[in-house]
């Protein structure tokens, strides 16, 4: 974290409406409030703005392994799921602010989700 960011503790809030700006993406949902959501979506941060629906990405049943694939190069974002496109977007820098350039890369999992990853592996595209 950067000494000039606020802490953070783990609430959704403080990545979604504070002084983070960041995409993210949801593709799998097991909430209990909405079980089995058919869609995928992309949100800009701050201000957790939902700037493209796509298909639905891991459904909340399943128990298989999957291969997702993500690439993001200047203001393109590409997410596929076992090569189905679930997210095709281009940031306009406009509509939503400024496209975020270079960051950090994370993964959040809600209290009730269990995911295991292997074969991670990130590149730097030039």
């Amino acid at each position: 974290m950067h000494p000039s960011q606020k802490k953070r503790t783990g609430v959704f809030s403080q990545y979604t409406k504070s002084d983070l700006n960041n995409y993210h993406i949801s593709y799998h949902t097991n909430n209990p409030k909405k079980p089995n959501r058919p869609f995928t979506h992309i949100r800009k941060n701050k201000g957790f703005v939902t700037v493209q629906y796509g298909e639905q990405g891991i459904p909340a049943s399943s128990r298989a392994v999957h291969k997702v694939h993500l690439v993001k190069k200047e203001n393109h974002i590409r997410m596929t799921i076992d090569g189905r496109e679930v997210i095709n977007w281009i940031d306009d820098g406009i509509k939503n602010g400024l496209a975020y350039g270079e960051g950090k890369f994370a993964f959040r999992q809600m209290q009730w989700t269990h995911f295991r990853y292997r074969n991670l592996k990130i590149w730097n595209i030039n």
